[in-house]
């Protein structure tokens, strides 16, 4: 395991909101429809293709999301932290989860069974505005990154991924490898590159980034391609 930094969706003003009410909800009715549920680091909070019967919303804690295809390998989606539902889409498509999520540190969530959602959606108009929006940034978030992907080198995508993160975590490359969709012997070359180019250094065994500005780590990024 080695240090590194996953860049979390970030926490917006509509995510907070939504777990201030389900934290009041949960406080305001001691009954089996909205629970409090600890997991440990490794541990599943449900797996791909299970039924889904519940909706969660992380209390405190960070999560790692992730698709396994047929070939056995794995990509991954997200790292979701405080604020961010899990489960969503048990209610607005397929009653099967399409990915797993394992709990990358020690997580609280509240877990709220599938008929009390949408009982809530329909009682609570600012409850369901505030969970479809923060399902739209989250796709559009997607939807960004899997074009950066596809449009830059592989280095700029791992460049913008480490000055996106916001919170050390222990993360194992292969982690990051799926995360970024390419192996983790093109990883380590990568990691390797930005070594050389004083774009990052070690420290403990952590990876940390030569400077806070961005615009000059990806200068001596475009200066090193513009060189080949």
């Amino acid at each position: 395991m080695i240090a590194l930094k996953p860049g979390f969706k970030k926490m917006s003003k509509e995510i907070f909101n939504l777990l201030d009410f389900v934290d009041r909800l949960f406080h305001g009715n001691k009954n089996d429809l909205i629970t409090l549920k600890k997991f440990r680091s490794g541990d599943f909070i449900f797996r791909q293709d299970e039924l889904i019967r519940s909706v969660y919303f992380i209390k405190t804690g960070v999560t790692k999301c992730y698709i396994t295809h047929d070939n056995g390998k794995n990509y991954i989606t997200d790292f979701l932290g405080v604020g961010h539902p899990l489960g969503e889409f048990g209610f607005a498509s397929s009653p099967r989860s399409f990915c797993s999520v394992v709990a990358l540190t020690e997580v609280e969530v509240y877990k709220l069974k599938l008929p009390y959602v949408e009982e809530l959606m329909k009682n609570y108009p600012a409850f369901t505005f505030s969970l479809l929006k923060t399902l739209a940034t989250r796709l559009q978030q997607t939807a960004e990154r899997a074009s950066y992907q596809q449009t830059y080198p592989a280095e700029f995508g791992l460049l913008k991924y480490l000055l996106l993160s916001k919170e050390s975590i222990e993360m194992s490359k292969q982690d990051m490898a799926d995360y970024l969709g390419i192996t983790k012997r093109n990883l380590n070359r990568k990691l390797k590159l930005f070594l050389e180019l004083h774009i990052l250094s070690t420290s403990s065994g952590k990876l940390i980034l030569s400077s806070s500005n961005p615009e000059s780590l990806f200068r001596k990024l475009e200066s090193h391609k513009t060189q080949q």
